[in-house]
C-alpha cells in the first residue's frame, strides 16, 4: 500500500528516513521512515486516516514543531535556538507522555538541548530539581 502510493504517477505520499528503496520493499527496520502526507485532500477522502489524524493530533504537532525548531538549530548551529528551562521541560514531559516517532535530526536536537542543560549545571554548580 505505502509503494503504490509513493510512487511517481500518484505522488500522494512522500517517504523520507531509512533508505526509500528500504522502507518501500519493506526490508530492514523502518521505525525511523517518516511518512508524509502531500495533499491534505487525501486525508478528507480517507475517513480511516482522518480518524487517525485526529487522534494523533498533539503527537503530530509536538513531532513536527520539534522537527522545525530542529531544523533551524542545524542551519544555524547556534546554541540560541536549543530548547531551555521551562521550554525544555515542557517537551520533556510531552515526550514521555505521548511517546513520539521522532527522526535522528529530532532526536538529535533534543539529545543537544538536554546535553547543553547538563553542562549548564555542571558549569554553574547547580543541580537539577
Amino acid at each position: 500500500m505505502v509503494s503504490a502510493l509513493a510512487k511517481e504517477r500518484a505522488r500522494l505520499i512522500t517517504i523520507s528516513g531509512v533508505e526509500d528503496v528500504e522502507v518501500l520493499g519493506v526490508e530492514g527496520d523502518s521505525s525511523q521512515a517518516t511518512v508524509t502526507i502531500a495533499h491534505e485532500k487525501l486525508i478528507d477522502a480517507w475517513p480511516w486516516l482522518r480518524q487517525l489524524v485526529d487522534e494523533n493530533r498533539e503527537i503530530i504537532a509536538l513531532q513536527n514543531q520539534i522537527h522545525r525548531d530542529g531544523r533551524a538549530w542545524k542551519e544555524k548551529r547556534d546554541a540560541g535556538y536549543l530548547y531551555r528551562g521551562g521550554r525544555l521541560i515542557q517537551v520533556e514531559e510531552k515526550l514521555d507522555a505521548l511517546s513520539p516517532s521522532l527522526d535522528a535530526l529530532s532526536q538529535e536536537f533534543i539529545q543537544v538541548s538536554m546535553d547543553q542543560r547538563q553542562q549548564e549545571i555542571e558549569e554553574d554548580g547547580l543541580y537539577p530539581v
